[in-house]
Order: structure tokens, then C-alpha cells, then sequence
């Protein structure tokens, strides 16, 4: 995260610190991703935009958590 612009970090600690109230937000930022997005052996089901970042995350519902799998600057190369 240290190459992120100090503002960008800080709503993204925010962001972060939300999904585990609530980790289906509504409205724009939050959306649940059609497809099979695998980042490692994991497959990202929910994005979280904060400015030109996003936020790769599953949702653990039995064991109640969020997994957070990847953080990346918006481009064509972070859904595939």
C-alpha cells in the first residue's frame, strides 16, 4: 500500500474496516461479480471500488468473515 496516494489509503482502511459490518454493501461502489474471477486458488465474487482502486474480496458466510484477495489500480488487466 505504500505506493498508494496517502488519501487513497485512508479510504481504502475505511472501506476495508466497513465490509466486516457489512460485507454486501448496497449502491455503486459494491458489486458482485459475474463469472469466475480466480485470484490465486481463490474466486473473487465481490468488488469494491474506492477511486481508481478496487477491492477483490469473497465472502466466508459459515464462518462469518470476508477474505480480502486482492488490491489493484483499475485497469484492463485486474478481471482477467
Amino acid at each position: 500500500m505504500s505506493k498508494i496516494p496517502a488519501d487513497y489509503q485512508e479510504a481504502i482502511v475505511r472501506a476495508v474496516k466497513s465490509l466486516a459490518v457489512n460485507p454486501r454493501p448496497e449502491g455503486k461502489r459494491a458489486k458482485k461479480l459475474t463469472g469466475q474471477l480466480f485470484v490465486s486458488q481463490f474466486i473473487a465474487q465481490y468488488r469494491f471500488r474506492i477511486g481508481p482502486y478496487r477491492v477483490l474480496y469473497d465472502i466466508d458466510d459459515p464462518r462469518k468473515r470476508v477474505v480480502l484477495l486482492k488490491l489493484a489500480k483499475r485497469d484492463e488487466q485486474i478481471y482477467h
